[in-house]
């Protein structure tokens, strides 16, 4: 009850607050790009953007298997751990609610975050404003949605540490692999190709969205199967 009343005037502000930094931060990214057009043709453009997109992907995704190695992503009260997640109350119904909620503010602020990156990527490079706003906004979300999933995975399947970051690596060197040219494809393409759609239509955009929620759905199935050990360390120091 106490983490579910809040204060109307108090949500207000924080939320005035946040569009207030928000839209200061558009304001000066958007001057420091400028308003210069690229010169490339747009097919150059889509060949150099997609795999950084991909790689900073991969980034997040990494981020996500290595949390959910170490008791993360979600944050559990101590006194809930201790009274609801200890008792005779199925863990799966227990954790259902922290975890639709933790989903929804992540797809929320992605969502924002991407969507941002679109109005800033009009300033620059040719097609309608809508499409980048779109499609930032889309790539943002797939990939936060992606994050979110495999690190639900790697907490309800106990992954060890040194695993999730030896996956995370792979991720990670696959995407730069692809970046510098070595290899001509890695895991995180869609997310790049969804992100560059106002330029090249790539047809392996369409997995990013299924591979998204494939994996988003497989992790909330098996999130109650988490460490309840690692849970508490995580509230803790989240707590400090």
């Amino acid at each position: 009850r106490r983490t579910r009343d809040v204060d109307r005037f108090d949500a207000f502000y924080q939320a005035y607050i946040t569009a207030l930094l928000g839209g200061v931060a558009v304001l000066v990214l958007a001057d420091g790009l400028g308003g210069t057009r690229a010169t490339s043709s747009p097919g150059r453009l889509a060949t150099s953007a997609l795999p950084v997109l991909g790689l900073v992907a991969a980034v997040v995704i990494g981020a996500g298997l290595r949390s959910g190695s170490r008791g993360g992503p979600l944050v559990i009260e101590a006194p809930e751990i201790r009274h609801v997640m200890l008792s005779s109350v199925p863990r799966r119904d227990a954790l259902r609610g922290p975890a639709l909620r933790q989903l929804r503010f992540a797809l929320g602020v992605a969502a924002t975050v991407g969507g941002v990156g679109g109005v800033l990527a009009t300033h620059r490079l040719p097609g309608p404003g809508g499409a980048w706003v779109a499609a930032g906004a889309a790539c943002a979300v797939a990939t936060v949605g992606l994050a979110v999933g495999s690190a639900w995975i790697a907490a309800g399947y106990r992954m060890r540490p040194a695993a999730a970051t030896a996956l995370a690596a792979a991720l990670v060197g696959l995407a730069g692999a692809e970046l510098i040219g070595w290899v001509p494809f890695s895991p995180t393409h869609p997310m790049g190709a969804m992100g560059i759609a106002p330029l090249h239509l790539d047809p392996t955009l369409a997995a990013a969205p299924v591979l998204s929620v494939a994996v988003t759905a497989w992790g909330f199935l098996v999130v109650d199967g988490q460490s309840v050990e690692r849970l508490a360390g995580r509230s803790v120091l989240v707590a400090q």
